[in-house]
């Protein structure tokens, strides 16, 4: 009986070894979206921004002072026909202050009009209900956030299509500053950034850090960004 049941054993791992590999495929997932609707609903989230450059016509709209000292003014720029001052703190925060007169001595920016597209984060959560719809196809949670494990190519290719050339983040030579338009997702970005907060300024130059100021009811909030 010991010899039939060890062969036994040997026949049954013989025929387990020998069984077709299953190639186990992702499911199809059956939706209606496609690049082209998800890019026209990016465009209706679109927002108008100004770019801050080094040159430029007309007046200066901001005046950059630099990083160096804690407490004092970073940049002065120009916000609803009032200058706002804006300095940082120790606790990755800082104020806004409005004042009469920027101080000149800093380096004058220029505005030059841009159109700023939505992050995927954003469709995501404001998109309406074409955007729920294909979440819904997905399986996957509007408040989850974009990343890579979402089982679809669409965001990723409206990500390298548009937003890598539209986001003042990623381009060689970028703006300084810009003034409104679309924040960027960051590991701390919060929802109120997208839906409530009206971004007012957001600051490229001598980042890290970048800086971002927000207007929220009657203030401000200020939010300085590292990675």
């Amino acid at each position: 009986m010991g010899i039939l049941k060890g062969i036994e054993e040997k026949l049954v791992q013989y025929c387990l070894d020998k069984r077709p590999v299953r190639v186990i495929q992702r499911a199809r997932i059956e939706h209606d979206m496609d690049l082209e609707k998800f890019v026209a609903i990016a465009n209706q989230l679109a927002r108008p921004s100004a770019q801050l450059r080094l040159d430029g016509q007309g007046d200066p709209v901001a005046y950059w002072h630099g990083m160096s000292m804690q407490g004092a003014p970073v940049i002065t720029f120009l916000d609803e026909g009032r200058w706002r001052e804006v300095s940082l703190d120790r606790e990755q925060k800082g104020r806004v202050i409005e004042v009469s007169e920027p101080n000149r001595n800093g380096i004058p920016l220029f505005e030059s009009r841009h159109i700023s597209l939505p992050p995927i984060d954003a469709i995501f959560l404001l998109g309406g209900p074409e955007i729920d719809a294909y979440l819904m196809a997905c399986g996957w949670n509007a408040m989850a956030g974009y990343n890579d494990n979402f089982p679809d190519s669409i965001p990723s290719k409206y990500e390298k299509l548009y937003l890598a050339a539209n986001c003042p983040l990623y381009p060689v030579n970028g703006p300084e500053a810009v003034r409104g338009g679309w924040n960027a997702t960051w590991p701390d970005t919060e929802w109120d950034d997208f839906t409530h907060n009206e971004l007012v300024l957001w600051t490229f130059r001598e980042a890290e850090p970048w800086i971002e100021v927000y207007r929220s009811g009657a203030g401000f909030q200020v939010k300085q960004r590292i990675t």
